[in-house]
């Protein structure tokens, strides 16, 4: 058992490894990608969507932020768990938040593959672009050496799964967050 773990693992690092070596020229933009999938921007995108009722429903925006929340505290529970340190301690300074030194599943992965499934279910016609971003976020972070492959895929697997269900009983969901959706505006 333990063989076919090493060899797992090593031929993750030589895959991830042949995907920074083949980047490396587009540094600037994957950085930027990479940042554009940590989780305070699209907390404050739902919020700021959700006080100024822009481009989806309240009830929707509130949605889609329980399953980013929903996504994020499964994988840093995974993440808790398993301990897979990062490949880089010198990305991990530059780009991770302090206390996030564990890498599978990759919360990015997650977050981006749950809101791409939901858009794509929700709304076909535009949502095929969040699964192009979820894709170019998921090759930066391995660009940028901070997760290797399978912590991509790991958290991919996992934003999918949730994405799905949520999606699946997001009209029982969307009628449980009905009050507080109601509630919430009285309070600005």
């Amino acid at each position: 058992m333990a063989t076919e773990e090493s060899s797992l693992d090593m031929w993750d690092k030589r895959v991830s490894q042949k995907i920074v070596d083949k980047t490396a020229k587009h540094k600037t933009l994957f950085s930027v990608l990479a940042l554009s999938g940590n989780s305070q921007p699209w907390i404050i995108l739902s919020i700021v969507f959700f006080i100024f009722n822009i481009f989806m429903t309240r009830e929707f925006n509130v949605f889609q932020l329980l399953v980013l929340i929903v996504s994020g505290l499964t994988t840093t529970i995974i993440k808790f768990i398993v301990k897979r340190k990062r490949p880089s301690e010198e990305m991990l300074k530059k780009y991770v938040a302090r206390g996030d030194h564990y890498s599978f599943p990759s919360g990015h992965a997650s977050r981006m593959a749950t809101s791409a499934i939901i858009m794509i279910l929700a709304f076909p016609e535009v949502g095929w672009l969040f699964g192009l971003w979820a894709i170019g976020v998921n090759i930066a972070r391995i660009s940028l050496k901070l997760h290797y492959v399978l912590d991509i895929l790991g958290g991919t697997v996992v934003g999918l799964l949730i994405g799905t269900i949520f999606y699946i009983f997001s009209g029982s969901i969307l009628n449980l967050l009905q009050p507080l959706v109601d509630w919430i505006p009285n309070i600005f």
